[in-house]
């Protein structure tokens, strides 16, 4: 358990601080905002690379072996990070980040789907690594009084170093769990409809979350109170997995998942036509919240379909992609003259989009249940 914790946390390390990263970027190499989102656009694309290549193989190969590899690019990418400023190793640096923690995450999720209580790990997993994310967004602007833009890169040194030791724990090969309730081998496909249910609800959540800043500020908020929310936030939605535990004891799968899913929606619209900061904080709460409660829930549905880890694995690739689409897709509509209600409905859509695509296997994983 440790070892898979270690594995998603260093895996997650950039959708974490993205934000931090783009401005990093942007003062390293004195690029605009846009050539910055190029150069992360570059470091995802090798994770969704290499997730892709290890979705297919990762029930045959050493997973220890690949996360001790994978750490050991991490660390490499941020230590060339702090100390180059020449864009060749700078871009070096972002390759390495992008294949290590997409092994990282495809090796990670592919535990968690082999344990004996899938669910019960992907919730502990995703409390964890919401939990490390609070003391890294409480730790950069300290650090940065120091060393500038480059403590975000600090702040991820520091985070593999503490994580490395623990990946020694993995286990190498992956073996058959008999008490792990599956579907039949003939439901797995190499594109489930369980995948593109992940890659919707990242991409709601993430485009809403890329915009939520921008949405305070039109209702004139000031950057202090939205920072205050977004630390609200990002400590109140560790009760987010911690519910889809006790929730998926109680009532399975398909009523959490749909209950879930309608209050997001409320949530979403009171987020973009919020009219004063008691609905903004609530919205965005809520917002993340569930969606963190989702997950896990989502994520188990692939155990079920593939205990082997296969498609936990490629559920790294899912969330890589939504991460680009998403924001794209909002940017997109405020540049055609649309506003942020419009970004609203397409979150809204995409959420329940989510739900229609995995309602199925959801009803299939009851039943064993």
């Amino acid at each position: 358990m440790a070892a898979t914790i270690a594995a998603v946390c260093i895996g997650e390390g950039s959708f974490v601080t993205m934000p931090f990263i783009v401005g990093a970027i942007s003062e390293r190499l004195d690029f605009s905002s846009g050539a910055a989102a190029m150069v992360i656009s570059f470091q995802f694309a090798c994770m969704a690379v290499t997730s892709g290549l290890l979705s297919a193989v990762v029930h045959r190969i050493d997973r220890r072996l690949i996360l001790l590899i994978a750490g050991g690019l991490i660390i490499l990418a941020n230590v060339l990070a702090i100390i180059s400023s020449e864009t060749t190793w700078f871009f070096f640096s972002r390759a390495c980040m992008g294949i290590g923690e997409g092994a990282a995450l495809s090796v990670g999720y592919a535990l968690a789907a082999g344990a004996r209580r899938p669910h019960h790990t992907f919730t502990i997993v995703t409390f964890a690594m919401v939990a490390m994310a609070t003391p890294m967004y409480l730790s950069v602007p300290h650090v940065a009084t120091h060393a500038g833009s480059l403590a975000v890169f600090y702040v991820l040194l520091v985070m593999a170093l503490i994580c490395y030791p623990f990946l020694f724990g993995a286990q190498a090969r992956y073996t058959e769990n008999t008490t792990t309730k599956s579907a039949n081998p003939s439901v797995w496909r190499p594109f489930p409809w369980v995948l593109l249910g992940i890659c919707c609800l990242y991409i709601s959540n993430n485009t809403l979350w890329a915009f939520s800043e921008r949405i305070g500020s039109s209702m004139g908020l000031d950057l202090k109170t939205i920072s205050n929310a977004f630390l609200a936030t990002v400590i109140i939605t560790l009760l987010g997995p911690l519910a889809a535990n006790l929730t998926q004891r109680k009532w399975s799968y398909v009523r959490p998942i749909a209950v879930a899913v309608t209050v997001q929606v409320c949530a979403i619209f009171a987020l973009v036509y919020a009219f004063n900061f008691v609905m903004f904080l609530i919205g965005i709460i809520l917002i993340n919240t569930l969606s963190l409660f989702l997950v896990p829930y989502y994520r188990s549905l692939t155990a079920f379909l593939d205990p082997k880890g296969r498609l936990a694995s490629a559920t790294t690739i899912s969330q890589t992609i939504a991460t680009a689409i998403g924001p794209f897709l909002g940017g997109a509509i405020l540049l055609v003259g649309g506003n942020y209600g419009q970004i609203g409905w397409m979150a809204a859509l995409f959420s329940i989009l989510s739900l229609l695509l995995i309602f199925n296997t959801a009803r299939k994983a009851e039943q064993l249940w």
